[in-house]
């Protein structure tokens, strides 16, 4: 090696020592001060937990990318956040671009390194390097909180494997929906607007919810749609393919494999295809 090299490589070394210490010394002086200087904390319960707010006003697309991981979307009267659980900061990334707020599990280490969350970008910093890691064992999970005030109009969750469950949104959201491996659940979801479904391997179900459009696309495994009392046959439109599998309709098997009804005062259509497999849809008779 020649001497040039060599002093080089010892710089970079003491560079690295450097900024190792200086990283640990000033995590250990915030954490005197109170001060947090890494986005995730840890909760009472353990999890390593990121406490991202979502902009009411300003946010009219979301975007959640997901693989191996439940997520959970609530209704909240408190200001809209997701909460990220026991995930390394390297494994996910989130992306403010104007109205449209993506947050992104499946992004590459590279990615990751670089903040986009306030809009433009910028590089996240030597210390989360050293950030803590979640505990082993502890469970990723994400939980999404949307206000009853918010302005979004845009719903699109993509899950690889693993549940999605959205609970009691009344907001007026185009909801895309695409999960691999895994089960869909809406209960108590009203929308003007369109809901569009597909799953590749799981179930699907409907409970309580008033949706202006229903599309359900399954490949493999059972489609259930609940209504709850919320409509009847005079008010819900019907389009159901069930290639191999059955239609159970109010609890009677449809000889078809094809069941449709055109509704006179329609309140909701609702279109499902499924594969490989049943459907099941009740609603108030």
């Amino acid at each position: 090696m020649k001497p040039t090299s060599f002093i080089y490589l010892a710089l970079a070394v003491v560079l690295i020592i450097g900024g190792i210490f200086s990283c640990k010394y000033a995590e250990s002086r915030a954490e005197k001060q109170g001060v947090k200087i890494f986005e995730q904390q840890k909760d009472e319960e353990g999890n390593l937990v990121l406490d991202y707010r979502i902009n009411d006003i300003n946010i009219s697309s979301l975007s959640l990318v997901f693989s191996d991981v439940d997520v959970v979307i609530n209704s909240t009267d408190e200001n809209s956040k997701a909460l990220l659980s026991n995930f390394e900061v390297n494994d996910y990334a989130i992306t403010l671009s104007g109205s449209s707020l993506k947050i992104d599990g499946t992004v590459s280490f590279l990615e990751s390194l670089l903040d986009r969350s306030k809009g433009g970008f910028s590089f996240r910093g030597m210390r989360y390097f050293f950030s803590e890691k979640p505990e082993e064992g502890k469970k990723g999970t994400v939980t999404v909180n949307i206000s009853s005030l918010s302005k979004l109009n845009s719903l699109s969750v993509n899950v690889k494997n693993g549940k999605l469950t959205i609970n009691g949104l009344k907001n007026p959201i185009d909801y895309n929906i695409d999960v691999k491996n895994g089960d869909v659940e809406l209960k108590d979801v009203s929308t003007v607007s369109l809901a569009d479904i597909t799953v590749s391997e799981g179930e699907a179900v409907i409970n309580s919810s008033l949706i202006n459009t229903i599309s359900a696309e399954v490949t493999r495994g059972n489609i259930r749609i609940n209504a709850d009392g919320l409509y009847d046959s005079t008010m819900a439109s019907y389009n159901v393919i069930s290639s191999s599998g059955s239609i159970i309709y109010n609890g009677a098997a449809i000889e078809d494999d094809i069941y449709k009804n055109t509704a006179a005062n329609q309140k909701t259509n609702i279109k499902i295809n499924i594969t490989d497999g049943n459907a099941y849809i009740k609603d108030a008779e």
